[in-house]
C-alpha cells in the first residue's frame, strides 16, 4: 500500500508483516510518479532470505494519489539458471558478470560455478567505470579485473530495454596460449635453422683454414642442414635476387599443392598473386634493404589451392649475394574458425530480435524500430501509422483445442501479416501472447485503416474453425492510430496509447473489426 506494508504476495504467508517502505525502489516510485517499471539494485529479500531483484510499478487510487506498488520478486539463483542455462566453459580464469546501471554487481559466473560474494558491490576497476560512464552500447576491451589480479580480455555490453549490461571475460593467457606455442615453436625453428647455416659455415670455414675437416664432416654438416629443413612444418623457399626459386622444403609442397620441381620452376616475379597482394613490393624491399615483412592473405596458389596464407619475408647474405628467404604457414583453420565465431555472433543477434514461434519480429526488435522511426517521423514532418492486433477470444480457443493448435493458430495468423503487411518499411511483429502490432512510416490514417481492413477480411477468409467465437472461425480486432510527432522527444507511447484504445473500440463494438483512434491527422 501507500505506506510500503505488504498486503498481497503470491507464493507468500507474509502479507502484512513487514514493510517495502525503506527501500529505495518505493521511495523512488512514491516521489516520482512519471516514473513506469523500476528495477532495483541487488538486495537480500527479507521474505526469502537470498539475493534477488525487484520490478516493480507503481499504481494510483481514482483521485491520482499515490496508492502503492506492485512488485515482483526475482531471485538470483532463478535469474543465474535463465541467464546461463547450461553451465558455459570459460575456461580456467573466465568470468561472466551481469550489473546494473548503477554499476551493482548482479550475479558472477568463475570458474565453472556461481560465485555470491560480490553480489550487490560496486567493485570495478577505473576503466571500467570510464567505459560505462561513457554510456558506450557495446566494446571489447582488455582490463584487470578487480576481484582477482588476473588479466582479461573482455566483451561488455548493455541489455536492451532494461537497465543492465553484461560483461564477458577470458584470460589472457588462455586467449594467447595457442598463438604463443605455434609462434615459440615457429622461432625456435627459425632459431635452429639458422644455428645450423651458421654452425656449418663456421665449421667450414675453419675447416679450410686448419685443413682439418674432411669430406665425410662436410657431408654431414650439410646432411644436417637438409634435415632440418626437410622436417620443418613451416614451408620454406629461398629465392635469388631475380625471383627464381632455388630451395623448397616439402612442407612447402604440401601448403601451395604443387611439387618440389614443381616449385622451383617458379619466380615470383611472373606470379599475379604477388603483384595482386603487394607482395611484390614487400619482397623487392627485403631483398634491397634487408627488412622483414610480415603478410596475412586469401589467395588460390599457382596449383589451384585456395587457402589463407601467413607468410614472413626476410633474407640472408651469401658470398656477396642476398637471397630472399620466406617463411609460409597454412591458417586456413584459424581464420574459418574466426570467420565461424563471427557469423556465430551476428545469428545471435538476429535470434534475440526474433520471435520463436511465429518467426517475425519480438518485441525488443519492435520497441527499438518504433524509436527510430518515431524519431525519424519527427524530422521529417511525416505520419507514423500503428495497429494493434488482439486475436478474438484465444484463451477460449487455446482451452478448446489445447496449445500445440493454439501456437499453430497463432503461425498462421503472423504468416498472413507478414504476407499482407509487406511495404518497404513496414514492420510486423509479436507484441506478445496473442498479441501482434504493424508499424507503417510516412503511412495516412486512410492507408493504415486499409491494410488492417484488407488483413482482418484475409484472415477471416482463410476460415480457421473457431467453434467458441460467434463468428465460427478465428478473428482478429484492430486498434489504429497515427500522427506526426510533434518533436522526437515527445514519448512514442502517445501513438501506442492511441492504437491501444482503438483496439479497445474494436473489442467493445463486437470483435473482429477495425477501429481508428482519436487525434489522428
Amino acid at each position: 500500500n501507500a505506506d510500503g506494508k505488504v498486503e498481497f504476495g503470491t507464493g507468500l504467508a507474509l502479507a502484512g508483516q513487514y514493510s517495502v517502505a525503506d527501500r529505495d525502489y518505493f521511495q523512488r516510485l512514491k516521489d516520482n510518479p512519471r516514473l513506469g517499471m523500476v528495477v532495483s539494485e541487488p538486495l537480500f529479500s527479507r521474505s526469502l532470505n537470498r539475493w534477488a531483484l525487484v520490478c516493480a510499478r507503481a499504481f494510483y487510487g481514482a483521485d491520482g494519489r499515490f496508492g502503492g506498488i506492485v512488485s515482483a520478486v526475482i531471485e538470483i539463483d532463478h535469474l543465474t539458471q535463465n541467464v546461463l542455462g547450461q553451465q558455459p566453459d570459460l575456461g580456467k580464469d573466465g568470468v561472466f558478470g551481469l550489473g546494473d546501471d548503477q554499476m551493482n554487481l548482479i550475479l558472477r559466473f568463475q570458474h565453472n560455478q556461481v560465485d555470491e560474494s560480490g553480489i550487490g558491490t560496486k567493485i570495478v576497476s577505473p576503466d571500467f567505470r570510464k567505459m560505462i560512464a561513457s554510456r558506450v552500447e557495446s566494446v571489447n576491451y582488455t582490463d584487470h579485473w578487480p576481484l582477482d589480479p588476473i588479466e582479461r580480455v573482455g566483451y561488455f555490453k548493455r541489455v536492451p530495454g532494461v537497465p543492465m549490461s553484461i560483461a564477458v571475460g577470458l584470460g589472457v593467457d588462455e586467449v594467447l596460449d595457442g598463438w604463443r606455442q605455434d609462434a615459440w615453436i615457429a622461432v625456435v625453428t627459425t632459431i635452429l635453422f639458422a644455428a645450423a647455416v651458421g654452425g656449418a659455415s663456421w665449421a667450414l670455414y675453419r675447416a679450410r683454414l686448419r685443413q682439418l675437416s674432411t669430406m665425410e664432416e662436410l657431408a654431414g654438416t650439410l646432411n644436417f642442414n637438409r634435415q632440418i629443413i626437410e622436417h620443418s612444418d613451416i614451408g620454406i623457399c629461398v629465392h635469388r635476387q631475380d625471383g627464381q626459386c632455388i630451395q623448397a622444403n616439402p612442407a612447402m609442397s604440401t601448403i601451395v599443392g604443387g611439387t618440389q620441381e614443381e616449385l622451383l620452376q617458379v619466380n615470383f616475379r611472373n606470379l599475379e598473386s604477388f603483384k595482386q597482394f603487394g607482395a611484390l613490393e614487400l619482397a623487392d624491399d627485403t631483398l634491397k634493404n634487408g627488412n622483414v615483412h610480415r603478410l596475412q592473405v586469401k589467395a588460390v596458389t599457382l596449383f589451384g589451392k585456395e587457402l589463407w596464407l601467413q607468410c614472413t619475408f626476410t633474407s640472408f647474405v651469401e658470398r656477396g649475394e642476398r637471397f630472399l628467404l620466406t617463411l609460409w604457414r597454412d591458417v586456413t583453420a584459424i581464420q574459418e574458425a574466426r570467420e565461424e565465431l563471427e557469423l556465430g555472433n551476428r545469428q545471435l543477434e538476429l535470434l534475440s530480435t526474433t520471435d520463436g514461434l511465429t518467426g517475425i519480429a519480438n518485441r525488443r526488435r519492435f520497441d527499438d524500430v518504433l524509436a527510430t522511426e518515431w524519431r525519424r517521423a519527427a524530422r521529417q514532418s511525416q505520419p507514423l501509422a500503428l495497429a494493434m492486433i488482439d486475436v478474438d477470444l484465444f484463451k477460449k480457443y487455446n482451452d478448446h483445442y489445447g496449445h500445440q493448435d493454439g501456437d499453430e493458430c497463432l503461425r498462421q495468423v503472423a504468416s498472413v501479416l507478414k504476407r499482407r503487411i509487406c511495404r518497404a518499411g513496414d514492420l510486423v511483429a509479436r507484441y506478445g501472447g496473442e498479441e501482434f502490432v504493424f508499424l507503417c512510416p510516412a503511412t495516412t490514417a486512410e492507408t493504415v485503416l486499409a491494410l488492417a481492413e484488407a488483413f482482418r477480411a484475409e484472415l477471416e477468409k482463410l476460415a480457421l474453425p473457431h467453434e467458441q467465437s460467434p463468428f465460427g472461425v478465428v478473428t482478429v480486432s484492430i486498434g489504429v492510430a497515427a500522427m506526426v510527432p510533434d518533436n522526437a522527444e515527445q514519448a512514442n507511447c502517445f501513438l501506442l496509447r492511441l492504437a491501444d484504445e482503438a483496439l479497445y473500440l474494436a473489442k467493445r463494438d463486437g470483435r473482429n473489426r477495425v477501429a481508428l483512434g482519436e487525434s489522428n491527422p
